[in-house]
């Protein structure tokens, strides 16, 4: 059987950051790039060609996030959100209607100014930063 594209790119991602190939693993990265946008566990698992249970789902998520493959990012409404990411971005995110528009405003480069300005941290080494708004649409209803 051929290997899709999709699927060589999540093997060649998972190699490349020792990860053990597996079905299950090659099945939810690339569910994650064919997506391109933040999506929770039952997301993923809706989408899912094999069976795979949640507990497998949660820990490949996890392991994923720890070696930089994903981020991971909360949009105000109690769900963990899990994103691959080719470039690094944020959201702008509706309260109304919840649709996200991606956005490459950043505050990456001030992290080393923070932990100057800090009394209490001597280093940040990462950050969630989203922005919540209304949408063209929900504005004009």
């Amino acid at each position: 059987m051929k290997k899709s594209k999709l699927h060589l790119q999540s093997e060649n991602l998972l190699q490349g950051k020792d990860f053990k190939i597996t079905p299950s693993r090659i099945e939810i990265l690339s569910i994650l790039i064919k997506k391109h946008s933040p999506m929770t566990v039952e997301d993923i698992q809706s989408l899912l060609q094999i069976k795979i249970n949640k507990t497998t789902v949660y820990r490949a998520l996890d392991s994923f996030v720890k070696k930089g493959i994903l981020s991971q990012t909360y949009f105000r409404d109690a769900k963990t959100y899990y994103e691959y990411q080719d470039s690094h971005h944020h959201h702008i995110v509706c309260t109304s209607c919840g649709v996200k528009e991606e956005i490459s405003l950043c505050i990456k480069s001030s992290l080393p100014t923070l932990s100057q300005q800090s009394k209490k941290f001597s280093s940040v080494h990462d950050h969630i930063l989203e922005f919540f708004g209304l949408c063209n649409t929900c504005t004009s209803h």
